[in-house]
């Protein structure tokens, strides 16, 4: 998990974060229409039954 004892806060400790990982499977969604929602759900079900999953949002 991205975030195991304190959650990150800024872009800096984030990366720190994603660095300390072993392994990670990294997967970029970009949400445009209802459709991509709904992939995006899905594929969040699917990972969450695989085991723990960190989601990151960005706005901009």
């Amino acid at each position: 998990m991205i975030s195991s004892v304190i959650t990150p806060t800024n872009k800096h400790s984030l990366a720190r974060s994603i660095i300390a990982l072993q392994n990670p499977k990294l997967e970029v969604f970009e949400i445009l229409s209802v459709d991509d929602v709904k992939a995006v759900n899905k594929a969040l079900d699917r990972y969450s039954r695989q085991g723990a999953v960190s989601v990151i949002v960005i706005r901009s």
